[in-house]
């Protein structure tokens, strides 16, 4: 289950946090490799607590321990010195954006500006609204992430619910056509609660035009009830759990030779109150009419996503050549943005300097008879007092020479004189015992200095990023290398490994039912709205989703999971070398047969038009990857796979799945590395079956 925080669940977070962490204080604070920041808390009368903070993901109190590493990254160790030994104050949501401002520490405090979008940042920003350290730097647009600007948040969306409630909704309704789109901008939530309110008034239309006055009215209403939630936290979470194991063909296994694993598992996860792989939503209260789906009510929302997030960490201790690698990257990266800082100063103080010179040229009489005129007073022993008063009273009565005069710096033996420029006034510093010509030399000697040095900088620049990157090449080869005596761990699984499932280059996961009863349910439980149905065109096939997350669905994705699509059907088991899949939308498919005609279980009725995927090829790569503790089967319709290090090329033949799934298993452990074997002896017989349409022949090993 891929599960990303909404603006409406980060507000649940953000009150559940104001309750449970202000007035803690920060006893410490931890960077682990995997992003993840641990502010270790002690709040009086509640004790220690640990607020997670995973950057671009979540927020919440966590109850699972970690492995800390022995050393802090250099973020870190700022975010430390500023915040160790101070109280936390406040903790904000800004609008109902997926951004969590803390404030920590005495008087006005400094702000932690945790984004929990894209991929995420953790600013922090001082009492001035000055950026003191962030844990990502990045220029945009309209916003500049680096010490010393000044913070500004991402721009806020026109409008959202709780800012401009729902006044003049229906209005916007009637003049527009398609209503979830207006929804989403009216309400500022996104199409999940758009959906929700026409969901809970039972409201399947499309098009604004076809709504009643009523309904409109009703709408209006909903999104008023929507608002009261919000506004008055009328919050009651709740877990919705898949609990229905697949089903897999029985297999008959013979005895293969090979030594039994025993595999360790980790206390903590061993009593949970759900189990993780069965969640399918959660959600701030219950939001689904569907009973068939079990419910888990958590004390907390965010003690929900604790378990359900923490139980997909794959946590490794990493070695101390790694943290050092890791430690000599930051030093480096941070020395990288130095220089190219620097070389940016020098540029802009070069083109400063120019622009100077160029001034002083552009007023060449004025200012010459300006320098001369000091000089001269000077060297006939003028006193100070009486050449500043000669120069001003020249100032008023408008002689062009004396209207240059800015200031004069005696010790310095400078004067700053006030050019016009381009439209504008410039003050530019001249040493008045020298001639005009020499002083705008000299400027344009500086500006051709600081440019030389500019360019000269830009090798620097080039090593230390040669410097990265040949420690990132070191870093990769050491994480590859595992140690024969690498411990082998269980892992945990996805909830979408109990069916057949595979994911496309662009992201999207793309999983089949086992059988009938798994096709019904993940249409039933796991179609959302911006998904796609597809499905062989041939009568007994598995149906198959993608889960597009409401992004556009590319050619490639479509023809990838149609080649899942007929190969967990009718066709694989005919032998056929090619076969046709079509794809429609989710309401375009029905669980209930017409009024008078029966339906079998795992049936579906398909409405409207089909989008079909012709050729097909029957024929699927199975690899393996090789991880620290373990070793995980993936499927593709492509004979490349990413981290695979071997795969298993298999068309439809005579072998039974069991059969194959067992000669799969041996070949992928003769040839794997001595120290991967015991990873790939551990994976049960069963999970190589699942990615086995049925009778089938290895037609091809690929080894990297």
């Amino acid at each position: 289950m891929s599960l990303s925080l909404s603006g409406i669940d980060v507000r649940v977070i953000v009150k559940e946090l104001q309750e449970e962490i202000i007035g803690s204080w920060v006893v410490n604070i931890y960077h682990l490799p995997s992003g993840i920041f641990l502010f270790k808390l002690r709040k009086p009368q509640v004790g220690l607590q640990f607020l997670l903070i995973e950057p671009g993901k979540r927020i919440h109190l966590s109850d699972f321990n970690r492995i800390m590493p022995k050393e802090p990254s250099n973020f870190c160790k700022t975010l430390r010195s500023h915040l160790r030994d101070r109280r936390i104050n406040s903790v904000e949501q800004r609008d109902l954006d997926r951004v969590v401002i803390i404030n920590i520490g005495p008087d006005r405090g400094i702000n932690i500006v945790i984004d929990l979008f894209g991929k995420g940042n953790m600013v922090m920003v001082s009492a001035d609204n000055k950026i003191i350290n962030a844990m990502s730097y990045r220029k945009m647009r309209d916003r500049d992430i680096h010490p010393g600007k000044k913070f500004v948040h991402m721009p806020a969306v026109d409008r959202d619910i709780l800012r401009n409630g729902v006044d003049g909704l229906k209005d916007l309704l009637i003049t527009n056509n398609r209503i979830i789109p207006v929804m989403n901008n009216w309400l500022g939530l996104g199409p999940s609660y758009s959906r929700y309110i026409l969901k809970e008034l039972g409201i399947k239309k499309k098009k604004t035009a076809d709504f009643t006055e009523e309904e409109l009215d009703m709408i209006v209403e909903k999104a008023k009830e929507l608002q009261e939630i919000i506004l008055d936290h009328k919050y009651d979470p709740v877990v919705y759990l898949d609990t229905e194991q697949a089903d897999t063909e029985e297999i008959d296994m013979e005895e293969i030779d090979e030594d039994s694993i025993e595999s360790e598992y980790d206390e903590q996860w061993s009593d949970l109150p759900f189990n993780p792989e069965e969640v399918v939503k959660i959600l701030p209260w219950d939001q689904l009419k569907d009973d068939g789906i079990e419910r888990y009510k958590p004390s907390s929302f965010g003690k929900a996503l604790d378990i359900f997030f923490s139980s997909q960490e794959e946590e490794e201790d990493i070695s101390g050549e790694t943290e050092e690698l890791s430690t000599a990257t930051e030093k480096l990266t941070n020395q990288l943005n130095q220089q190219l800082l620097h070389q940016q100063n020098l540029l802009k103080e070069g083109e400063k300097f120019r622009t100077d010179a160029d001034a002083l040229y552009e007023n060449f009489q004025p200012a010459s008879e300006l320098i001369s005129i000091v000089y001269e007073a000077r060297r006939n022993k003028m006193k100070w007092e009486d050449i500043i008063s000669r120069l001003e009273l020249g100032k008023e009565k408008g002689i062009p020479s004396a209207r240059l005069f800015h200031s004069l710096q005696i010790k310095e033996a400078t004067m700053k004189l006030e050019l016009p420029n381009m439209g504008n006034s410039r003050v530019v510093t001249v040493d008045f015992r020298k001639s005009l010509t020499d002083n705008a030399n000299e400027y344009y000697d500086k500006a051709k200095k600081n440019e030389r040095k500019a360019k000269n900088a830009d090798i620097a620049i080039e090593r230390t990023r040669d410097k990265i990157k040949n420690i990132e090449t070191d870093t990769q080869k050491l994480q590859t290398r595992v140690s024969n005596q690498d411990l082998v761990l269980k892992r945990r699984k996805a909830w979408y490994e109990k069916f057949h499932w595979t994911v496309a280059p662009n992201g999207m996961l793309i999983i089949a039912g086992t059988d009938a009863s798994t096709n019904e349910r993940i249409v039933k439980t796991y179609l959302d709205e911006d998904d796609l149905f597809l499905h062989a065109d041939i009568q007994g096939a598995a149906a198959t989703i993608i889960k597009t997350g409401g992004k556009e669905v590319n050619d490639n994705t479509m023809r990838i999971a149609g080649i899942i699509s007929v190969s967990f059907s009718a066709a694989w088991k005919l032998q056929r070398p090619t076969a046709d899949a079509y794809a429609v939308e989710k309401d375009q498919v029905s669980l209930s047969a017409p009024t008078g005609q029966f339906m079998p279980k795992g049936g579906f009725m398909i409405y409207g038009s089909k989008t079909f995927i012709k050729d097909l090829p029957l024929k699927l790569y199975i690899g393996i990857i090789v991880e620290k503790h373990w070793a995980r089967l993936i499927m593709s319709t492509v004979d490349q796979i990413d981290n695979a290090s071997m795969i298993a090329e298999i068309i439809p033949g005579a072998e039974q799945r069991g059969k194959i799934a067992k000669q799969m298993k041996k070949g992928f452990i003769k040839h794997a590395k001595d120290k991967d074997i015991n990873k790939i002896k551990a994976i049960d017989l069963s999970d190589f079956a699942l990615f086995i349409p049925g009778a089938s022949k290895i037609n091809n090993w690929i080894l990297k």
